[in-house]
């Protein structure tokens, strides 16, 4: 279970904020995701170079599509035992995450699965549209399915949250079935369906069915499943404070976003096993048991553009949202630059492993319920600021002292759990 935000702003304008004809508050714009798994099953960051272009690829269990790799790099989150991701960006500016969606057309079990179109669909796609054009393209000619889960059966459909620098896309997904709007200022998906009557296009069989204004959620959910996940309430949750961000006098900042990632809505950590589905920032326990295995969010500086300005790929590499840093990867002109040690480089995920699985070891020990410590937040918080700052640095023209100073943040960061649980 996930849940993947947008905010494009809506209000007030900042010179060189516009973007084909479109303001961004600040000059800024986020997309954000937490990908909620298994508590035990790792997920690494790893930065994938880019390749001569082909016209096969290897996915998840070792299958071969004949399908073309354009060859652009990608940094992407991955769970450890597929080929695909749960959300990542590419060299062109076009980030991606989707979510596990229940509808009522059958699934197919032997499909292909999301995690795997997602990362396709950021090899092959230049601008936010031609990565829309090409999931469409792939369900009509492959469709989707097969198990999603690290250990037992998960058969789900997919939606998918797709932006660039220009803006964003939810596409929402039942069999070969599809819908699609374009996001103005804001929006978010999670495990439930979030289009109703306000779609931009649908394929040709839904659009028949959906004349005289019958809602596509209403038309394709299978309500018991969307129940369970909580998805509707978690959905809910990420847009009350979206809308909040978007009122403000100010722009908001890139540790509001933090912010909204490590928020856990109607759960406390310090009481395991209840409502912790109904959280953004998902601790393990309760019937599901599933936990926010990783978190990603993308900064894009909106002034003439991309590539004439940089993006930031913040992740955290790790568990849990509310004990974790955000640590920056720099996007400049279609390269990639990673500011902090702990990023994998290809396939090779040795650091994301030694890093997950530090924060893995110190959960287990109970370090989960420091994310509701006022202690440990002011902590976390004052090194999350001098990260930001020293992000701001580097792109000022200070690169090789801000990357000194991400790397020690991190360190003094990771010695705060030893304060904390005393071991």
């Amino acid at each position: 279970m996930c849940d993947t935000i947008y905010f494009g702003g809506s209000r007030g304008k900042s010179p060189g904020a516009e973007v084909n004809g479109r303001e961004s508050r600040g000059g800024r714009s986020f997309f954000g995701k937490n990908s909620d798994r298994k508590p035990e099953e790792p997920q690494y960051t790893l930065i994938i170079e880019e390749r001569p272009p082909s016209s096969t690829v290897t996915i998840s269990g070792n299958r071969m599509l004949e399908v073309p790799d354009s060859g652009y790099s990608c940094v992407i989150s991955k769970p450890s035992w597929i080929w695909g991701a749960e959300m990542g960006i590419n060299s062109r500016g076009v980030s991606l995450g989707n979510e596990a969606v229940f509808g009522k057309a059958p699934v197919d079990k032997k499909g292909i699965l999301g995690m795997d179109i997602l990362r396709l669909a950021l090899q092959n796609s230049a601008t936010a549209e031609e990565a829309l054009e090409f999931i469409l393209g792939f369900l009509e000619e492959f469709g989707q399915g097969g198990n999603g889960a690290y250990k037992g059966k998960l058969y789900y459909h997919n939606s998918f949250l797709i932006s660039d620098p220009r803006g964003a896309y939810i596409l929402e997904t039942s069999g070969r079935q599809w819908a699609y709007k374009r996001i103005e200022g804001f929006g978010s998906i999670s495990n439930a369906y979030s289009i109703k009557e306000n779609f931009d296009r649908a394929d040709p069989a839904s659009m028949q069915r959906l004349e005289g204004g019958l809602s596509w959620k209403k038309a394709v959910e299978k309500g018991l499943f969307t129940y369970f996940s909580r998805g509707n309430v978690r959905n809910s949750a990420s847009g009350r404070i979206l809308a909040e961000l978007s009122k403000g006098e100010e722009p908001p900042r890139t540790a509001d976003f933090f912010s909204l990632l490590r928020s856990h809505n109607t759960y406390s950590p310090n009481k395991p096993n209840r409502k912790n589905m109904e959280s953004l920032c998902i601790h393990g326990g309760g019937l599901l048991n599933n936990a926010t295995t990783a978190s990603m969010l993308v900064e894009y500086l909106l002034g003439s553009g991309y590539p004439e300005d940089p993006i930031i790929v913040w992740y955290t590499g790790t568990s849990y949202p509310c004990i974790s840093l955000y640590k920056p990867i720099i996007l400049k002109k279609g390269v990639f630059y990673p500011l902090c040690s702990s990023v994998g480089l290809g396939e090779d995920s040795e650091k994301g492993s030694n890093l997950w699985q530090a924060q893995r070891e110190r959960i287990k020990n109970g370090a989960g319920r420091l994310g509701e410590e006022p202690e440990f937040i002011h902590e976390r918080d004052s090194l999350q600021e001098r990260i930001i700052k020293a992000v701001s640095d580097y792109l000022a023209g200070s690169e090789k002292e801000a990357v000194k100073r991400i790397n020690k943040t991190v360190e003094e960061f990771e010695s705060l759990f030893h304060q904390f649980l005393g071991h």
